[in-house]
């Protein structure tokens, strides 16, 4: 399979969809189902690829005991499955997301391809097994009752963001998908102020996917590049990141976080949930 960012930190997705190299996940005999790896899985603990999913194929209702699993739909329409009867309607511009246990899968059910970013983690080095839904146990009722899909234009639209911190962090604001105590990630809309800037390092994984506006991205704390709509910029651990508006609106991008560990149910944090 091709590996086509060993170190590369921002690429543009519809580049990368027409550019090629795209292959079979090892292991699996899936027809019309083919991924592009954006990152060795010898540098992260995530498995980030681009999906391609032609007409009437799928990948089959699967969940997993370890890991979550954000879908950033990109071009074409489908059904995402999200348990052994139900099922969504995605479009390009959607999110879906699965928590470690959630059963997840998609369907294409138009006739142009289905592609998607998937961000799947934390996994092993070896790879995570993939677990039929009879084989899972059950979720928790808040689990299985918790919305899965959004559009994020809508959700951008609708604004409901959070600031972080108007003395350190002027100009941020956040939206996030979930409670931090049922995912090991922190999933969210994140919107920067003209003008302003958020640049940092931490200890977990980031995908940030750029959605509107203009800026440009940090990879060292004196080094940027320019980024536009689409674009999307990987940080591994402990790696600079960040974006600087550098136009005249706000900017916004979603932003996946982790490995993070769960937090207690009870506990107060900053952004608000969309439900």
């Amino acid at each position: 399979m091709a590996d086509v960012a060993s170190r590369t930190r921002v690429m543009t997705l519809k580049d990368e969809i027409r550019s090629g190299g795209f292959g079979p996940v090892p292991g699996e005999d899936i027809p019309g189902y083919v991924v592009k790896r954006l990152i060795s899985r010898d540098l992260s603990s995530h498995m980030i690829n681009i999906v391609s999913v032609e007409p009437g194929s799928g990948k089959f209702k699967h969940a997993h005991a370890g890991a979550d699993t954000v879908f950033v739909f990109l071009e074409g329409k489908g059904e995402y499955l999200l348990d052994e009867e139900k099922s969504r309607s995605v479009k390009a511009g959607d999110i879906a997301i699965a928590v470690a246990g959630q059963i997840h899968g998609t369907q294409n059910t138009a006739d142009r391809p289905l592609r998607y970013l998937c961000v799947e983690g934390p996994l092993p080095k070896e790879g995570l097994a993939l677990a039929e839904p009879g084989a899972m146990p059950p979720v928790s009722d808040e689990l299985a009752t918790m919305r899965r899909v959004w559009t994020l234009k809508e959700e951008i639209d609708k604004g409901g963001f959070v600031p972080w911190d108007t003395e350190t962090l002027p100009g941020y604001a956040i939206k996030r998908f979930l409670s931090r105590h049922l995912c090991r990630h922190m999933i969210q809309l994140a919107q920067i102020e003209p003008g302003h800037k958020k640049v940092h390092t931490h200890e977990a994984e980031n995908v940030l996917v750029f959605l509107e506006g203009e800026a440009e991205y940090f990879s060292e704390w004196d080094k940027t590049q320019p980024v536009k709509p689409g674009d999307i910029c990987i940080a591994m651990a402990n790696e600079v990141h960040g974006f600087r508006n550098t136009g005249t609106e706000m900017i916004n991008f979603l932003a996946i976080e982790g490995p993070l560990p769960l937090i207690d149910a009870s506990a107060k944090h900053a952004g608000s949930h969309m439900s």
